[in-house]
């Protein structure tokens, strides 16, 4: 398969990077993100995702973790993340799932978004300004809620908002909309 793609410029994937839970690929105006296993992990890893534990002793935000996601959830936060963001002028939607291939012998889901233009580096008061503007609360650091839209963002921090052309772009925060028990302890660490 490689002989056939690599001439065409297609998607190899370079497996030595340190890009979190992704291989990258930038193509044209587009970066492909294929998931892979952690490098400290023996699971595979579609992203990060948050679950509720149950255990926290007084600030109920400790009882939320992260950990690692499956596929599903993997394809339904990003989603809720285009629906999160709505058409933007130059594409259709942020992230496009592209497909499903084997990198390294493990299943591996490949989606895109558009190489954007950074203007600058965020600083987390500047993202959270971003945020609290749009009726998001902060929980703890990293995490935010707007219960009006029953909306919690995770894994907020500078790599994962970029400014480019004068707009924020979260290329890669974890929304869920929660029900149960995370709704409520969401709830109440923001009352």
């Amino acid at each position: 398969m490689g002989a056939w793609l690599e001439p065409k410029g297609r998607l190899l994937w370079d497996t030595s990077d340190k890009f979190g839970e992704h291989h990258l690929r930038f193509l044209n105006k587009r970066v492909f993100k294929a998931t892979k296993r952690h490098e400290n992990s023996q699971t595979l890893r579609f992203g990060i995702y948050p679950f509720f534990s149950g255990r926290a002793q007084q600030n109920p935000a400790e009882q939320i973790h992260m950990g690692s996601g499956t596929p599903f959830q993997y394809l339904a936060r990003l989603e809720l993340l285009n629906d999160w963001c709505g058409p933007m002028e130059e594409v259709s939607a942020l992230t496009r799932l592209e497909g499903f291939i084997r990198v390294n012998g493990e299943f591996s889901i490949i989606t895109s978004q558009p190489r954007f233009v950074r203007d600058r580096h965020l600083e987390e008061p500047e993202i959270s300004a971003w945020l609290s503007g749009l009726g998001f609360r902060c929980v703890t650091a990293g995490t935010w809620y707007d219960p009006a839209q029953n909306l919690a963002l995770f894994d907020v921090k500078p790599s994962n908002v970029i400014l480019s052309q004068g707009r924020f772009i979260p290329i890669d925060l974890i929304p869920i909309q929660p029900s149960g028990v995370m709704k409520y302890v969401l709830a109440a660490a923001i009352s």
